[in-house]
């Protein structure tokens, strides 16, 4: 069964298309429970669809089609193939047109080609769509009261560069079913030399060997085609003039089987390092529907705030996670005043993120101005060190996330963990408040607290191997 975000993917990744296309399953097209009602408030008073059977909903859909009246969440399927519209917009006496909702704040090129795929479909039913519209998220926004949907939302007509991509199904729909019936797809490289690719190299289809080129560090997709078509199949095969001056000593690392070191530039950054020595780390979460007064689209949320210590030569660490319904940044703020020691440098990773979140809680709690400030000034970014791979361990694979680090200069720091990173505990933390069970929601609190000790304990811990490696 193909629908149109599956669609999208096998115009890009021929493998992920394969293993998906078995279990899709209808109609998954729609939007969660809170962006359809953002659409009812859009088209106030327009029908919305909906049966308990999808057969029952096909049917209802395309009899609505061919009625005269406007209408949402319209479900349709030729053969294999199955289109949602989001809106079906009767502007004139038999002509109709298709509005689609991008959880976005832009229009991407693989909009095109699902709204070129949702008309061909249709014309194949013999249901001809006018003209194709996408409605997007105005990033400008900013929640002042009550939500107002026509100033959140965009209102684009897009049918013209849909129309340059229509002619272009058929072909595509050919090469997808062959992909089909054939053996599943290799991991073939070439295909990534389009910069529109939709996934990663890094993704869960590939298992590169720890000394594969494709694990150099922001190695171009068309740099590692051409060094997959010279042969070389390990970095240490690779010479010199095809590698970066990180790939170099990505190389040498390999090699000498041991991290490679800056001394001097660690002992400089090192210095700046003062006791007692914390380490900060914040969590956010990023609805595309603004929550609270003066937030934007998919604008950070902090609801985490995880902090450690260095205590005789040890890291003990404690997690602030919101659990209620208002503006979670109002314990955070509380979390913060009564967590934070009021001297010393604080470690971070990445400190952009921390800083930026800071300054939003100054802009929010102007009051507590001259603490904020404070915590900012004692900021220090562990990440320079090893983004700039002045150290760099060969288990890190090219990678300088904190998880490769700590993975490869503290084993086991994150094996048990089952929150894996950040994006992780973003969707974990918006499951929890979505969640009614109570037993889960404690469940889903207990997996983050353990997660953003580590976190912040694993920066004390970086910090004490730094001092033991110079």
């Amino acid at each position: 069964m193909i629908d149109e975000k599956l669609f999208s993917k096998g115009m890009y990744c021929p493998r992920c298309f394969y293993r998906e296309a078995g279990t899709r399953l209808v109609p998954e097209g729609f939007h969660s429970p809170g962006i359809e009602h953002l659409l009812d408030e859009y088209f106030s008073g327009m029908e919305r669809l909906d049966r308990d059977a999808v057969e029952d909903w096909m049917t209802l859909s395309t009899d609505s089609f061919k009625g005269e009246g406007s209408f949402r969440r319209g479900v349709y399927r030729w053969k294999d193939h199955v289109v949602h519209l989001d809106v079906c917009l009767s502007q004139t006496k038999n002509k109709r047109s298709s509005i689609c909702l991008l959880e976005s704040k832009r229009v991407k090129k693989h909009v095109f080609w699902e709204l070129a795929y949702q008309q061909y479909v249709m014309e194949r039913l013999g249901l001809k769509l006018e003209r194709s519209y996408v409605l997007y998220f105005n990033k400008h926004y900013r929640k002042h009261g009550r939500i107002n949907p026509h100033e959140l939302l965009i209102l684009a007509d897009v049918s013209e560069e849909v129309a340059e991509f229509v002619t272009l199904i058929a072909d595509q729909l050919e090469r997808m079913n062959r992909i089909l019936v054939g053996p599943e797809p290799g991991l073939a490289l070439a295909s990534y030399e389009d910069k529109d690719i939709a996934c990663s190299l890094q993704s869960d289809c590939y298992h590169f060997a720890p000394d594969h080129p494709a694990t150099l560090h922001a190695i171009s997709p068309a740099k590692l085609v051409k060094m997959d078509r010279a042969g070389y199949r390990r970095i240490r095969e690779v010479p010199n003039h095809m590698l970066s001056t990180k790939g170099r000593i990505q190389k040498r690392a390999l090699i000498q089987k041991q991290p490679y070191l800056e001394k001097k530039a660690i002992e400089k950054k090192l210095a700046e390092i003062v006791g007692p020595v914390s380490a900060l780390d914040f969590e956010a979460f990023s609805p595309m529907i603004p929550l609270f007064e003066g937030d934007g689209v998919h604008l950070p949320i902090v609801c985490q705030s995880s902090v450690a210590y260095e205590e005789s030569g040890s890291a003990r660490a404690v997690s602030y996670i919101y659990q209620g319904e208002a503006d979670p940044r109002d314990g955070i703020m509380s979390a913060l005043l009564r967590l934070m020691p009021p001297e010393g440098s604080i470690l971070v990773y990445n400190q952009s993120f921390e800083r930026a979140r800071l300054r939003e809680l100054e802009m929010r709690y102007p009051e507590h101005k001259a603490f904020l400030k404070s915590l900012q000034h004692r900021l220090v970014d562990l990440l320079p060190l090893f983004s700039s791979f002045l150290v760099y361990h060969p288990d890190q694979r090219g990678s300088t996330t904190l998880k490769s680090v700590a993975g490869a200069f503290l084993p086991g720091s994150y094996e048990s963990a089952s929150v894996k990173n950040g994006k992780m505990a973003q969707d974990l933390y918006e499951r929890y408040r979505e969640e009614t069970d109570e037993e889960k929601r404690q469940g889903i609190i207990s997996d983050l607290e353990i997660y953003g000790q580590w976190d912040a304990k694993v920066l004390i811990e970086l910090y004490g191997v730094l001092k033991r490696l110079i």
